[in-house]
């Protein structure tokens, strides 16, 4: 070890007194907006007036600055503040002192760290861990160090798990003290880990919470066991329960499997699953009869001869249940740790510390468990024989006696001592031991190394208290100890880096004590510093460290859980107390979540941890943290405590402070630190001696005080699994319960109450509150409230949600008492005149085509023994179509419950459907009469025939009328989020469908704010529109990559289904497109925030997957086979892909407003594009390729861009319709006329209408930007008569165009129509006198989408319109037929579809579907489909699991497979592409729900996604 000689010094007699100057102290740390203090003490008596300047710069910018005229011996504060929009930077202070004459006096400088977190935030959540279609309530609680309210502006954000803002709040008011909101979570999402972040002024604070993939199962199995079990315990005891959904105990068999984690294993079944039949030493414990719970013991003595030697090891057991009714097997693990007995003992001070001669010196030792828990014995003989004994040696003085102390109950003890005075003595040691029954325990000898302070006119000043416990509003007593007489001693109380206390002490003995007043700025880490000026001119300090409680006794809060109000425990109410006009914020979870993963209360360690981060450059006060079970702090205990700084310059360092002074002890002392670092970047002993970073904390004294093994982290040995992580799969509950997430200012008598809804399940609640106020800033609840929330009674009720006419439905009804006796409960099924009541004959007979039925009420009496649950079934058939509510009851004697379940009736069959749309243009004339045709007889039974042409009453026909021609705008309601499903009836499933149903929001919000309709818009349903969209914009992102995986090579990139590996160039320009047109600066205020950063590396993705020559190829499938697929090659037969690259240059082009760097690659990749797409498009024959072409180079502004557009005129076809782009003729509407109007047939469907409806678009759109709307009537008109559905045409990109080119062809023909009165008169041909009730079309109204129903569905129905204004009349025609040459035949048969049900069970409760499909490609088409979907109803009451679903896709089980879900009352299976070769694949359907009179037909069909008319069914 290198050494340097300390400089020389004279003995104390020998010393002369050395004249300083002054003495500057301030915060080594500054934050924006703090009120810096710097303390001046000018030592020179000459100096009778000195001008004093403190300026603070951050490089060479000033940012704050104060002078003061300053006396001596007075110390005196340059006050200033540094601003609240300071930045990150290199911070200095400089003081400078000059007299009244302008003669400079002295001049200094010293670093400054510059923190920019000025407030802390809180963030609470209401559970721990979330699912999909679930709703995060969180709160933001922003304070200051001391805990006082932060009143002003906060931002909150939404982090997704590729790191990229899914939300944002801008400027909350925090009027409150804090700010609650909530986010939801769409129906498919990306799992992983998101982050609540919020910010106010420069502090950021962010909160981890985990979103996972999580499917429900039919039966749910708990494994519970002790977290950890002593290895000495006879026995590993646990319970095993089973529960079906309804929470009924499951009847079968069990097996459990016992095994032992490696050592190198990690236990997480959710990325690597552990089969029961794993392979590997293991115990198995069968079970034949399981009857909803079993307490298993397995003898310890069976599992050490399995596994051997068990200390610090884990067990894995996994229970398997199986249910043969059902036919059901389902199983879960759990990890429990196994341990030995240790104990051990801890300094709570600092490892290495300092003493002073003839004064007193204090230890704190813990004695502790092996589990870092307080040690406890509870045997009371031997905690007479237990003890700890404490051994002090110096290194030249005599040693001292060796003390004993029994161990307290807080297992703390304080050993305190006089330092003898040996002026000799510069080491000494502190050594412990722990006696158990007076027996020395092995390993638990501890060691403490002191230094004697370095004082060279050995002069020492200490500094202590009688107050132990500090409180807010109260004093702290302080006793001031010399060793030399002086006439002044100074001190300051340091907090949070602020000096925020300072006086002088007159001295007139060596010991003095004085009482200061603990104030909410002294919270809750403090320091008190004193020092003097010897006569020999040195500076001796000393510094006290102590901790203030500010959580709990700022302010006193209670709670109260009051279970007596609603003795049904359907509610409880809620009482607490607190100061006065303060806000109360509760929170509840369920017990296990609680345990297992931490709860949702905001913890009194938590704020701890938080405040104490203020004062990281300060030395913190002696202190230990308990923990249960190994790995959960539970609390931290604090104690009073001396400094362990060797110097003066070091005391005011680890006070975190600056000192600035001419005095020569504190220049040599500050050069003294530095040295080792200049000499080798070697680290400093308290003696002068250099050490390695390498022998830091290496557990070899390497100092003689030690200092080299001070501040290191405590290794363990042991690497026990996180309590997080030992339960697999969740529970359900942990997804879904929540309880008592409540905010609620109280009453001016501090008082709170408030009522809140039990959930109706058997559950241990733990609830938690909060109080924040302008007087007395946060409170927590010390503690959190357990209760029993499990209600005496409750029933659950399963029923089927959709269900065919003449289907017999057994409602499952569960009943629970948990009273303490016997009871009768009375089921009664209320009366309703949408359902009957099935009678059950005798021996439970029942005809299933003609049962017997009754009305009114029906009841069944059960008798519940305590504890126990009873099964019954209710049966009921609906005997009307439609929405059917059906109301279940539970009556006891002392309570009930009543379950409504609202249930969806429709006729059996396959429907027909047909469409009818049509535009009214009043412009020019006023008034237009038409007839819509509705293809359905009136007859269902035609003279000779034995069957039903229909199913009678199945037939309907609604008419739907919405304003202007860019309409319906949001058809299904305003407080309804438009999917996919709801605009062209297509499983949200895959990334197009996400994206369509958030720009399709989003265009007709543009029309609102643009075009007619904005009158009749307010802003209340603006913010509820960007809601909606929000939770589409949060689905589509889940098809994003951005996690830097894989080097990046996917960053930025989409994919339609999801799968990293299929990244596609199609679907990320077209996203492109849709996220720029969602870019609008007016709706990033009211929440709807598309983060740029996601449109920049989607932009760059894209410009770095260009060929050279400017075209773009696509990375996987071509998933849009008619519109996409390469057309044109080159010479050397590589494809043009002239259609993709039209559509990349578009994207890249619209998003030439991103910044940076990057602005120039894309502007250098839509150059190539241009370039490529200008040599190509004359080769162009097919019309999509040559729209999109025409388009693109219209928006990049080609210079060949009219000569496209030529060739693309002469490609138009026409027809009744209107004017359209496609290959081949597309057939119209068939037209009648009569003697007054036109009558108007429904519209034929076409194999090629979605690839005429995109291109016919892309025309529309680039007359539009040609400034020639007014020639485009035409297109617009066959747009629209094309339309499969009333909020959309065909498929998703046809549909988004369409949409987005008829809201662009409405903004522009706005004016036309000043002022809209439109007014529809409505008649059948049945009944022409009646007229239905007429339908208003007025700039009020002229958004909503009006409906009318004809009741007697055959003939026509007759549209007179009159008026002035634009409007889309659509009919949607259906009926339902039986036989297979009724349903309507599609204009291609592209697939080859075959499937086989195989029957088994009780009652044939499962059914085995064995599917193939096979491409039939015909002579034209290619040899491969696009991607496509096979879609197929099942049967009412039975279902399949989505986990078994998922596994189809997620194993690779069947080719091709992209993903397959449970839709309602239906299954979809989502192909990447069907071949030659017959994909084939079966899944098993199981009974749940008992049917009876099941109706004979069900629907399949497999088609293209993007042509759905190419399909077979």
């Amino acid at each position: 070890m290198k050494h340097f000689q300390r400089r020389n010094t004279l003995s104390t007699l020998a010393h002369l007194n050395i004249q300083s100057s002054y003495l500057v102290v301030g915060p080594k740390v500054i934050r924006p907006s703090d009120i810096v203090s710097v303390w001046i003490l000018i030592l020179n008596d000459d100096w009778n007036v000195t001008n004093i300047a403190v300026s603070i710069f951050n490089r060479d910018e000033e940012v704050a600055a104060g002078q003061e005229q300053v006396s001596p011996a007075i110390p005196t504060p340059v006050l200033m503040q540094i601003p609240s929009n300071a930045r990150n930077g290199t911070y200095r202070l400089y003081v400078r002192a000059t007299l009244p004459d302008g003669e400079l006096r002295f001049y200094n400088e010293t670093d400054l760290e510059f923190q920019l977190k000025s407030l802390s935030i809180f963030i609470q959540l209401d559970r721990p861990m979330y699912r999909h279609e679930q709703t995060v309530n969180f709160r933001c609680i922003p304070v200051y160090p001391d805990l006082s309210g932060y009143y002003s502006t906060i931002s909150v954000y939404i982090i997704g798990p590729m790191n990229n803002i899914l939300r944002r709040w801008e400027n909350l008011q925090t009027s409150s003290g804090l700010v609650e909101l909530s986010y939801t979570l769409a129906s498919f999402i990306g799992f992983g880990t998101y982050k609540i972040r919020c910010q106010a002024q420069n502090t950021i604070e962010e909160r981890p919470f985990l979103v996972d993939f999580f499917l429900q199962k039919k039966i749910e199995v708990n494994v519970s066991l002790p977290l950890f079990i002593h290895v000495d315990s006879p026995t590993v005891s646990g319970i095993v329960t089973a529960n079906y959904t309804t929470g009924r105990g499951v009847v079968g068999q069990m097996r459990l499997t016992v095994r032992l984690r490696k050592e190198d294993e990690h236990f997480e079944p959710a990325v690597h699953p552990i089969p029961p039949d794993q392979p590997g030493p293991k115990l198995d414990y069968f079970y034949e009869f399981f009857n909803g719970r079993i307490d298993f013991s397995i003898p310890m003595v069976e599992v050490v001869d399995q596994f051997g030697s068990l200390i610090n090891r884990e067990l894995i057991v996994t229970a398997t249940v199986f249910d043969p009714l059902w036919n059901e097997t389902t199983n879960s693990s759990f990890l429990t740790s196994l341990y030995t007995t240790v104990y051990k003992l801890k300094f709570l001070n600092r490892q290495s510390r300092v003493f002073r001669p003839r004064m007193s010196y204090i230890a704190y030792i813990a004695a502790l468990n092996g589990d870092n828990s307080p040690f406890h014995l509870h045997n009371d003989t031997m905690k007479k024989s237990t003890f700890i004994r404490i051994y002090v040696n110096f290194d030249n003085s005599k040693s001292l006696a060796a003390v004993e102390y029994p161990i307290n109950d807080d297992s703390i003890i304080k050993h305190e001592i006089l330092v003898p005075p040996d002026e000799d003595a510069y080491y000494m040691s502190v050594r412990a031991e722990l006696f158990i029954n007076n027996t020395y325990v092995p390993n638990t000898l501890i060691e403490q190394r002191s230094v004697r302070y370095q004082s060279p006119s050995f002069s020492f000043i200490q500094i202590s208290t009688s107050t132990f416990h500090p409180r807010i509003d109260d004093f702290m007593i302080f006793t001031v100890n010399i060793s030399h007489y002086c006439e002044r001693v100074y001190y300051h109380i340091v907090a949070s880096s602020r000096i925020v206390h300072t006086d002088i002490l007159r001295m007139n003995a060596l010991q003095q004590s004085f009482d200061v007043a603990i104030t909410r700025k002294m919270a809750p880490s403090a320091h008190i510093i004193a020092y003097f000026i010897h006569t020999t001119g040195e500076l001796v300090a000393d510094v006290l460290h102590f901790h203030v409680n500010i959580t709990s006794f700022a302010t006193h809060l209670n709670l109260t859980i009051n279970q007596r109000k609603d003795l049904s425990g359907k509610t409880v109410e809620l009482l607490s107390y607190s100061s006065p006009q303060s806000v109360i914020a509760f929170a509840g979870t369920e017990y296990a979540q609680h345990q297992l993963y931490g709860g949702n209360q905001l913890s009194e360690m938590a704020i701890y941890n938080e405040l104490y981060t203020y004062d990281i450059n300060a030395e913190p006060g002696p202190n230990i943290t308990w923990y249960q079970d190994f790995l959960t702090p539970i609390t931290t205990i604090f104690r009073v405590g001396h400094s362990s700084a060797s110097n003066v310059y070091e005391v005011f360092k680890y006070t975190g402070l600056f000192l600035l002074s001419d005095i020569e002890t504190v220049v040599a002392e500050a050069q003294d630190e530095t040295y080792c670092k200049e000499h080798g970047g070697q680290l400093t002993c308290n003696d002068g001696t250099c050490y390695t970073i390498s022998e830091k904390c290496d557990g070899k004294f390497q100092c003689q005080d030690g200092v080299d093994e001070r501040d290191c982290t405590e290794k363990s040995e042991i690497a026990f699994t996180p309590i997080n992580k030992r339960l697999w799969p969740y529970w359900e509950r942990f997804f879904t319960l929540t309880f008592a997430w409540a905010t609620q200012n109280n009453y001016p008598d501090g008082r709170a109450q408030l009522t809140v809804d039990v959930p109706s399940v058997r559950a241990t609640w733990v609830v938690s509150a909060l109080s924040i106020s302008h007087k007395t800033g946060l409170s927590i609840l010390p503690y959190s409230v357990i209760f029993e929330g499990t209600r005496q009674f409750f029933i659950t009720v399963e029923i089927p949600p959709f269900v065919r006419l003449g289907e017999q439905i057994g409602a499952r009804v569960d009943v629970f008492n948990y009273q303490p006796y016997r009871i009768e409960a009375l089921i009664i099924l209320h009366a309703s005149p949408k359902y009957r009541f099935v009678n059950i004959d005798a021996n439970g007979l029942v005809s299933s085509f003609q049962p017997r039925t009754s009305e009114g009420h029906h009841h069944v009496l059960l008798i519940i023994d305590p504890s126990d649950t009873r099964r019954v079934y209710i049966p009921f058939v609906p005997i009307v179509d439609g929405s059917v509510e059906v109301i279940i009851e539970g009556v006891t004697g002392a309570n009930r419950d009543i379950i409504t379940k609202q249930i969806e009736v429709s006729y059996e069959g396959i429907i027909n459907y047909y469409h009818t749309s049509t535009l009214v243009l009043l412009e020019n004339i006023p008034r237009q009469m038409m007839e819509l045709d509705i293809n359905v007889t009136e007859n269902y039974i035609f003279p000779l025939e034995n069957y039903f042409r229909y199913v009678p009453g199945s037939a309907k026909a609604e008419i739907f009328i919405s304003g202007d021609v860019a309409g319906p705008f949001f058809w299904k309601g305003v407080d309804v989020t438009h999917t996919a499903d709801n605009f062209v009836t297509k499983t949200v499933a895959p990334a197009e469908s996400a994206l369509l149903g958030f720009n399709m929001m989003l265009y007709n919000l543009i029309y609102m704010r643009q075009g007619h309709g904005g009158r009749a818009f307010d802003d209340e349903k603006l913010i509820l529109f960007l809601n909606h969209a929000n939770i589409e914009y949060q689905r589509l992102m889940a098809f994003y990559f951005d996690d830097g995986s894989d080097e990046g090579i996917y960053d930025g990139a989409f994919s339609n289904f999801g799968w990293k590996n299929e990244t596609s160039v199609w679907m990320t320009s077209w996203v492109l497109i849709g996220l720029k047109d969602a870019t609008q600066p007016e709706w990033e205020e009211r929440n709807l925030f598309i983060d740029p950063k996601v449109r920049a590396k989607s932009a760059q993705w894209l410009a770095s997957k260009q060929n050279l020559d400017g075209s773009w190829p696509e990375l996987s499938n071509i998933l849009d086979r008619e519109k996409f697929q390469p057309r044109l090659f080159s010479t050397n037969g590589i494809p043009l892909n002239i259609s993709l690259t039209a559509q990349s240059v578009i994207a890249l082009k619209m998003n030439m407003d991103i910044n940076g760097l990057l602005k120039d690659d894309i502007a250098d990749s839509v150059e190539r594009g241009r370039l490529w797409l200008e040599k190509h498009f004359r080769a162009i024959t097919d019309v999509f390729e040559l729209a999109i072409t025409t388009y693109a180079l219209h928006v990049v502004n080609s210079p060949d861009k009219d000569i496209a557009f030529n060739i693309l005129i002469k490609k138009q076809r026409q027809n009744t319709n209107g004017m359209y782009w496609s290959n081949v003729d597309i057939r119209p509407n068939e037209i009648m006329y009569t003697a007054l109007t036109e009558r108007l047939s429904p519209k034929f469907e076409s194999d090629i209408e979605a690839y005429a409806i995109a291109a016919t678009s892309f025309v529309l759109l680039t007359y539009i930007s040609r400034a020639e709307t007014a020639k485009s009537s035409d297109l617009l008109k066959w747009i629209q008569h094309h339309r499969n559905f009333i909020g959309g045409w065909c498929s998703t990109y046809d549909t988004f165009f369409a949409q987005k080119a008829i809201v662009d062809y409405a903004i522009r023909r706005g004016d036309s129509i000043q002022q809209y009165q439109l007014r529809f008169n409505i008649s059948s041909s049945d009944d022409s006198e009646n007229m239905m009730e007429p339908i208003l079309i007025t700039d009020t109204n002229l958004i909503n989408t009006q409906q009318r129903s004809i009741q007697n569905v055959y003939g026509r129905a007759f549209i007179d319109a009159y008026g002035t204004g634009y409007s889309l009349v659509q009919m949607v025609v259906q009926n339902n037929v039986e036989f297979p040459w009724l349903i309507r035949s599609e204009p291609a048969n592209r697939f080859n579809l075959t499937l086989d049900i195989k029957m088994s069970g009780y009652n044939n409760s499962i059914l085995l579907y064995q599917v193939c499909i096979t491409w039939l490609p015909g002579l034209f088409k290619s040899h491969r489909s696009g991607w496509s979907i096979y879609t197929i109803d099942i049967p009412t009451g039975y279902r399949i699991e989505e986990r078994y679903l998922k596994d189809l896709v997620g194993f690779g089980i069947v080719r091709n497979l992209r993903d397959a879900e449970n839709y309602p009352n239906s299954l979809n299976f989502l192909f990447e592409f069907f071949d030659l070769t017959p994909i084939c694949w079966e899944f098993e359907l199981k009974r749940w729900i008992p049917v009876a009179n099941m109706t004979r037909y069900y629907h399949m069909k497999v088609y293209e996604w993007h042509e759905p008319c190419e399909s077979d069914e």
